[in-house]
C-alpha cells in the first residue's frame, strides 16, 4: 500500500514536471542556472546548516521535557540522518518517522512518542503561520509595492488561522470531559487518534516554558529559511526586499510539507511563481530558484548520508 502510494506521489511530480516543461524556456532556466552567484549559494548552504543545528536543539528539548533524554550530539545526529531519509519522501514524513523510530527506543511508549513527533511537527506549522501573519500585516499596513489582493489574502486567511487554531485549543481544553465522552463512543481507532491531538494541544497550553522555548527556536528558523530562500534569489540577480520574502515564503514551504509529491517537486516552483510573480519573478526565474533550493537541500541530504555511515554505530542503536 505504501509502495503504490510512493508511486501516486512520483507520477503527480511528474505530472508536474511535465506542465511547467512545456510552458517553460529549459535553454533560458539553463542559462540563469549557470550565471547564479555562488557566494550566496554558499551562505544559503550556510543557513541550513544553521538551521538543521536549531532543528536538533529543538528535538533535544522537547525529548528531554519528555523524559527520553537525549544528548546534542545525538539530536544533530538524527536530525541529519532523517533530513536525508526525508529529502525524498513526500512532505518529508519519513523523516518524522525514522525520528519517532528512534524517540521509540527511548521511551517503548507509542503513544508518548507520537505526542512528541506530532508536537515538533505542529510547533513548526505554528510558527510558519504567525510569521506570515504577522509580517504580511505589517506589509499591509505600509507602503507596499506589490500586489496589494494577494497580500490582503495572504494576511487575513493566516491570521484567521493562527486566531481559529487558538481557539480550537482553548475550546478543546476547556471541554475535555465532554469530547472524550463523544470520542469514547465512537470506534478505538478514532479515540486513539483524538487522544493523541489532546495530548499535543495539551503539551502546547500547559507546558508555557517548553513551548516559549520551541516557539522563539522555530520562529528563528523560519527567519532564516526566508533568509535561506532571499540569498537565492540574490544569486540569481533577483532583488526583493527581504521582508517581503519573510512574508511569501513560509506559505511556499507549507505548501511543500503537503504530501504531494516527492520532495515538494513541482509544488515549490509553482507556489514560489504565483506568490512571488507580483515582484517581476517569472516562471523561468522560479524554477531555477527552486533548482537551487533544492541543491542546496540536497547537500544537506549527503551530509546526512556520510553523517549516518560515520555515526550510526555510536548513535543508531542507543537506548536510554
Amino acid at each position: 500500500m505504501m509502495f503504490k502510494k510512493t508511486w501516486v506521489k512520483a507520477t503527480l511530480a511528474l505530472i508536474f514536471i511535465f506542465i511547467l516543461y512545456i510552458n517553460t524556456d529549459v535553454t533560458e532556466v539553463i542559462g540563469i542556472v549557470k550565471q547564479v552567484d555562488c557566494i550566496y549559494i554558499l551562505l544559503a548552504v550556510l543557513v541550513v546548516f544553521l538551521i538543521r543545528l536549531l532543528m536538533s536543539f529543538r528535538w533535544k528539548l522537547i525529548l528531554d521535557e519528555n523524559a527520553m533524554p537525549i544528548s546534542f550530539a545525538e539530536s544533530v545526529y538524527i536530525i541529519l540522518v532523517s533530513g536525508s531519509v526525508g529529502f525524498l519522501s513526500p512532505g518529508g514524513v519519513a523523516a518524522d518517522f525514522l525520528k519517532g523510530h528512534h524517540a521509540y527506543k527511548k521511551e517503548n511508549n507509542l503513544s508518548k512518542v507520537t505526542t512528541v513527533v506530532l508536537f515538533d511537527k505542529l510547533i513548526g506549522i505554528v510558527s510558519m503561520l504567525v510569521l506570515i501573519s504577522l509580517f504580511s500585516t505589517i506589509l499591509l499596513l505600509s507602503s507596499y509595492q506589490g500586489d496589494q489582493e494577494i497580500l490582503a489574502i495572504v494576511s487575513l486567511v493566516s491570521c484567521m488561522m493562527v486566531i481559529a487554531l487558538f481557539i480550537g485549543i482553548a475550546v478543546l481544553l476547556k471541554f475535555e470531559q465532554s469530547f472524550k465522552r463523544m470520542f469514547g463512543e465512537r470506534i478505538p481507532k478514532v479515540k486513539k487518534v483524538f487522544n493523541m491531538v489532546l495530548n499535543v494541544f495539551k503539551e502546547i497550553a500547559l507546558n508555557k516554558a517548553l513551548m516559549s522555548k520551541v516557539l522563539i527556536l522555530s520562529l528563528l528558523m523560519q527567519l532564516l529559511r526566508s533568509l535561506l530562500f532571499y540569498f537565492i534569489l540574490r544569486s540569481l540577480s533577483i532583488d526583493i526586499a527581504l521582508i517581503n520574502v519573510i512574508a511569501y515564503f513560509p506559505i511556499v514551504f507549507m505548501l511543500m510539507l503537503l504530501p504531494i509529491t516527492i520532495g515538494g517537486i513541482g509544488v515549490r516552483e509553482g507556489a514560489t511563481f504565483i506568490l512571488f510573480n507580483q515582484f517581476g519573478v517569472d516562471l523561468e526565474y522560479s524554477i531555477s530558484s527552486g533548482l537551487l533550493f533544492y541543491g542546496v537541500q540536497l547537500s544537506m541530504a549527503v551530509l546526512g548520508v556520510m553523517v549516518y555511515f560515520l555515526f550510526s554505530g555510536k548513535y543508531g542503536d542507543q537506548k536510554s
